[in-house]
């Protein structure tokens, strides 16, 4: 029964997501690293390089995100159910150690782009991200 529940939540998320997710998209672009490939001067194999690694990061982003979903309802479940501390605990601990995990892979994910870019790629793309640079829109 609980399986049938959690699942039942999961798919639920999903399409309330994708409703979310189009809602966003219709409202504002969103710039990435791809949008200033001209001011970059990224080439075809720094490209596809970048795509591999924000593929991957999207991906695995995704799946956090949801699973920190879940983990969050069953939080507030053994809230409103009075569960003991110590299962309360352990769920927030869950928590935290997946906060951690999405955390690192934002940073690691960040590091591995920049080991893609030139000195020189890597300069203008930092104060494109500060806003110090005027691109082309």
């Amino acid at each position: 029964m609980r399986k049938i529940l959690i699942t039942g939540i999961i798919l639920t998320l999903v399409v309330f997501n994708l409703g979310i997710a189009k809602e966003k998209s219709n409202k504002k672009v969103l710039k990435t690293i791809f949008s200033y490939k001209k001011e970059l001067n990224l080439t075809d194999e720094q490209i596809d390089k970048l795509h591999k690694i924000l593929d991957e990061f999207t991906e695995q982003l995704k799946r956090k995100r949801l699973k920190l979903r879940v983990l969050n309802i069953e939080f507030n479940e053994l809230i409103r159910n009075r569960a003991s501390l110590d299962k309360i605990k352990s769920k927030l601990k869950e928590i935290a150690e997946l906060e951690v995990e999405i955390r690192f892979l934002d940073i690691k994910s960040a590091r591995e782009i920049e080991e893609v870019l030139t000195p020189e790629q890597l300069k203008k793309w930092n104060k494109i991200r500060k806003g110090k640079v005027k691109t082309k829109k």
